[in-house]
Parts: structure tokens; C-alpha cells; sequence
């Protein structure tokens, strides 16, 4: 999935600029706010979790909000914000 197509209140591990996946989330104003998509704790790749929208750790349980600050350790450290532009239809890097 690309990155502008998130609908609002979704989020997940998406594709901008040509392939480089990252975790987003599309907040309800529809501005897109990007994630590294590696969990601070163990370096694992996060997954998210639609229902609660959540950025989730598969392999030791850490959480983050959809805004990617933690909700429930072991991560200690918030995910590594990607800052990011609409631009021409398309969601990049800035």
C-alpha cells in the first residue's frame, strides 16, 4: 500500500517514495505522520493494529500510539519520526 492511501484514522506500513516502506498514519484532518518502522527495543519491524490503532511489536509486545509514542514497553523511546509532504498526489520524504 502507498503512504496517500491511507484513508483518515488508518494507519500501516506503507510505500513512499518509490518503495521505501515506513509505518504512517493518516490523522482525521488527513495530514499523513510517518514512523520509522523499527521498534526501538529489539530493532524488530512493528505491524499496525487497525482495531485499537496502534503501532504493535510482534516479537516482545511493545506498543505505540498511531502518533508513535509509547504505550507499553519494553520500548522506552518513541519510534523515529519521518517527516513528510503531499505533494503532486504523492506522499514523500521532505
Amino acid at each position: 500500500m502507498k503512504a496517500k492511501e491511507l484513508k483518515p484514522g488508518e494507519g500501516g506500513i506503507v510505500e513512499v517514495d518509490n518503495g521505501r516502506t515506513i509505518a504512517a498514519y493518516r490523522d482525521e484532518k488527513g495530514v499523513v505522520h510517518g514512523f520509522s518502522k523499527v521498534c526501538t527495543h529489539s530493532g524488530c519491524d512493528i505491524e499496525w493494529a487497525q482495531g485499537t490503532k496502534t503501532f504493535d511489536c510482534p516479537c516482545h509486545g511493545g506498543r505505540f500510539t498511531c502518533k508513535g509514542q509509547v504505550i507499553n514497553g519494553p520500548p522506552s523511546l518513541p519510534l523515529a519520526t519521518i517527516e513528510l509532504v503531499e505533494k503532486d498526489g504523492e506522499v514523500i520524504r521532505k
